[in-house]
């Protein structure tokens, strides 16, 4: 794990509502980094629509995953729900760049939460509500407490290192494997990245038979 000293858990943003020109609910994964490039430039105005849309139309999407598999990424989440934003995702980098997203939405006055993929996977989070947007810490535990139905795997991350196989300490496709990101928790893919460094020094240790 992480220190935590390194981290401030208890950040909070103060809404998850505010106006922002970030890529929060646009769907596909490959769109997202293209409007993060053009935000970088300044030229975000020239990006045209269709990229810059929540969801591409059923027409569009096809063409698109003509062009490479890896476009779809994200592309076949489920709808948003009114006023339901992503607050945090993971990424695979899978054939199709599978996506899991962590979503909140207003609750008869709280925050509810849940985590969907392009599968229709059940997924159980705790807390399910909250009156504030959680801190940083309350989304780590979130993420690193999911269920999924039949309870194979626990955690969007860690979990999902355990239980890969074929993951490999030497290998430098096993490492990047899974990318987090966050548009309003700055320090999560950071946390993630260092939970990764961490895993793989220990299975370098257990193949060399240290442990």
């Amino acid at each position: 794990m992480p220190n935590p000293a390194d981290y401030d858990l208890d950040f909070r943003p103060d809404t998850y509502w505010g106006d922002s020109i970030a890529p929060v609910n646009v769907k596909g994964q490959f769109r997202r980094e293209q409007i993060r490039e053009a935000i970088e430039r300044g030229d975000l105005d020239e990006v045209p629509d269709s990229i810059l849309c929540d969801e591409l139309s059923p027409g569009v999407r096809e063409m698109v995953g003509r062009m490479h598999p890896a476009y779809m990424g994200g592309e076949y989440l489920p709808d948003y729900r009114p006023s339901e934003v992503e607050i945090a995702r993971v990424v695979l980098a899978s054939v199709t760049q599978d996506v899991m997203s962590v979503r909140a939405c207003p609750k008869r006055g709280r925050i509810g939460y849940r985590v969907e993929d392009e599968y229709e996977t059940q997924y159980r989070v705790r807390p399910q509500t909250t009156k504030q947007p959680l801190t940083l810490g309350g989304l780590i535990k979130l993420m690193d407490t999911v269920t999924r139905s039949g309870g194979d795997i626990t955690g969007l991350v860690i979990g999902i290192w355990k239980a890969t196989p074929d993951m490999d300490p030497d290998d430098d496709d096993s490492r990047g494997f899974i990318r987090v990101e966050s548009e309003y928790y700055p320090d999560l893919a950071r946390w993630y990245e260092e939970c990764e460094a961490e895993f793989f020094k220990r299975l370098a240790r257990l193949k060399r038979g240290d442990e």
